[in-house]
C-alpha cells in the first residue's frame, strides 16, 4: 500500500505541475487579450509554450523538485523553488529571442505567464507538500531486529521526512519477539521492517505467518533502505546478497545499447572538446605555463589499469610527496584556472578519448587510483564489486554524494556505486546525466 501511495502521490504531483503550467498560460492569454480572447489566440501560443514547458519540467527534475527528500514546506525547498523559477524564466527568454522559429516574441505574455505561474505554482506546491504529510496517508511502521546502524538511520530519516508517508511506531529487538503480535494489534501496524538474519529463527517465522491474517506487510531492511535512501547498506549485506541481486546475465541488452550510446555521445562531446581546446589550453598556459593535459593511472573494469586524461587543474609538482586526495575545493594545489575547470567539470571532458578507446563509459562509478584502491580493498568490504562495470565520467555517487576524501567517505560512496551496479538501466543513466548537467550549470563540481 505504501509503495502504491507514493507512486500515486508522484503521479498527482507531476500531473498537477503540468495542469498549473497550462492553467497559467490560459490565464495569461485571457488577461492579456480580454475581451478579445479566443481559441485561435490560445492555439497560436500552445505549441511554442509547450516546448518551453517541457524544458521547465526537465529543470524541475534536475533541481530536485521531484525528489521526495525535499518535498516539504521549509526554507530549503523554497530556495530550490525560487532557483528553479529563475532558471526557467531565463531559459524561456533565450528560447523565444534566440530561436525565432515560432515567429512570436511574447515580451508581455512571457513576463505575465512567469508571474502568474510563480504564484499558482507556489500555492500548489505548498498545498501538495502539506497533503503528502497527512496522517491518513501514512503507513505505521514497526522495525524488528537488532538496532543496527541502518535501523537508526532509517528511523531518523522517516521521522524527519514525513512526506514519504511512514510513521515510525518503534523497534522490537530480537530478545522481545514474543510481544510482536500484541504490538501489531494495539498500534495498528501496517508495515514491518525486519533484519534479514531473523529469517533463520523458527519462532519469528511463526509470528510472521500468524501476522499475515492481520493484513500486515513485511519487507526486509536492506530492500526498504535501498528504496528510500537510493543506496545499499553495506554493513547489512553479505556475499549471498550479491549472488541474489547482481543478475549480470539480464544486463546484456542494456550493455549493448549503452555501448552504442557511449560512442554516439563520445563523438558529440569530441566536437565540444575540439572547440574549447584552444581556449582552455591558452588559459592553462597563461596561468602557470605548465602542461595542458594530465595523465593518471586508474583502475577500470575487471581491475584493468589504464591512463585517464584530464585538463590539468593542479600545480606542476602537486604530488611531489606522493599520491593524495584533494582535501577541499580550496586546495592550495589547485590553480586559478583549475578551480574553474573543476567546478564546471570541464576538466573531465578529455576523458571522451578514454570512452572512444573503450576504457570508460559516460555513466558509471568513478575510476580510482591503484594506490587508493589497494587501501580500500583492505579496509572496505566488497570494494572490488565496483570494478564489475566500466568506470564513468559521472555516476550515481557523484550526483548524490560529495567528493570523497577519506576511507570512511569512500565507504559511503561505495553504497551508491553498488546501488547503481544493481539497478543500472538506460533510464537511470539518463537521470544521472540530467543531474550532472545541474552540477555543471551551477558550478558545484570539486
Amino acid at each position: 500500500m505504501d509503495k502504491f501511495l507514493n507512486k500515486l502521490k508522484m503521479l498527482i504531483l507531476v500531473l498537477g505541475d503540468i495542469a498549473v503550467l497550462y492553467l497559467s498560460l490560459f490565464l495569461t492569454l485571457f488577461i492579456r487579450y480580454y475581451p478579445n480572447f479566443n481559441y485561435l489566440i490560445f492555439k497560436e501560443h500552445l505549441l511554442p509554450f509547450s516546448f518551453i514547458y517541457i524544458l521547465w519540467l526537465v529543470i524541475f527534475y534536475i533541481n530536485g523538485i521531484y525528489d521526495f527528500k525535499f518535498i516539504k514546506n521549509n526554507i530549503i525547498f523554497l530556495k530550490q523553488l525560487s532557483q528553479v523559477i529563475i532558471a526557467s524564466a531565463f531559459l524561456s527568454i533565450i528560447f523565444f529571442y534566440l530561436i525565432p522559429y515560432f515567429n512570436i516574441t511574447p515580451k508581455t505574455n512571457l513576463f505575465l505567464n512567469i508571474l502568474i505561474f510563480t504564484i499558482i505554482f507556489s500555492l500548489w506546491r505548498r498545498f501538495f507538500n502539506k497533503f503528502a504529510s497527512l496522517e491518513f496517508l501514512k503507513s505505521r511502521v514497526l522495525f524488528i531486529g537488532n538496532n543496527i546502524k541502518e535501523v537508526g538511520e532509517l528511523i531518523d530519516f522517516l521521522r524527519n521526512n514525513q512526506q514519504f508517508g511512514y510513521e515510525v511506531v518503534g523497534i522490537i529487538e530480537e530478545s522481545n519477539l514474543e510481544t510482536i503480535k500484541n504490538k501489531i494489534e494495539q498500534d495498528k501496524i501496517d508495515l514491518i521492517v525486519f533484519t534479514k538474519d531473523l529469517y533463520n529463527l523458527l519462532r519469528i517465522s511463526k509470528v510472521f505467518y500468524n501476522s499475515i491474517f492481520l493484513k500486515v506487510k513485511f519487507v526486509d531492511l536492506i530492500s526498504f533502505y535501498e528504496v528510500l535512501m537510493k543506496k545499499v547498506p553495506l554493513s547489512a549485506i553479505s556475499e549471498i546478497w550479491f549472488i541474489e541481486n547482481l543478475k549480470e546475465a539480464d544486463k546484456k541488452v542494456y550493455d549493448f545499447f549503452k555501448k552504442i550510446i557511449d560512442k554516439i555521445a563520445a563523438f558529440i562531446f569530441l566536437i565540444v572538446f575540439l572547440i574549447i581546446l584552444p581556449l582552455v589550453a591558452l588559459l592553462i598556459k597563461i596561468d602557470d605555463g605548465g602542461p595542458i593535459f594530465y595523465r593518471q593511472k586508474r583502475i577500470g573494469s575487471g581491475g584493468k589499469i589504464f591512463s585517464i586524461i584530464k585538463f590539468r587543474t593542479m600545480i606542476i609538482d602537486a604530488e611531489k610527496n606522493g599520491p593524495q586526495w584533494t582535501v577541499a575545493a580550496n586546495d592550495k594545489r589547485i590553480t586559478r584556472i583549475g578551480s574553474i575547470l573543476r567546478k564546471t567539470r570541464i576538466d573531465e571532458i578529455p576523458q571522451i578519448i578514454n570512452i572512444l578507446k573503450g576504457d570508460m563509459s559516460l555513466i558509471g562509478p568513478r575510476p580510482e587510483r591503484p594506490e587508493f584502491v589497494a587501501k580500500f580493498i583492505e579496509n572496505i568490504p566488497f570494494y572490488n564489486i565496483r570494478h564489475l562495470v566500466k568506470p564513468g565520467i559521472t555516476g550515481w555517487a557523484q550526483v548524490n554524494f560529495k567528493y570523497a576524501a577519506s576511507t570512511e567517505e569512500n565507504l559511503e560512496k561505495l553504497q551508491y556505486d553498488i546501488y547503481y551496479i544493481k539497478n543500472r538501466s538506460l533510464v537511470l543513466d539518463f537521470m544521472i546525466f540530467l543531474k550532472t548537467l545541474n552540477i555543471i550549470f551551477r558550478a558545484l563540481g570539486q
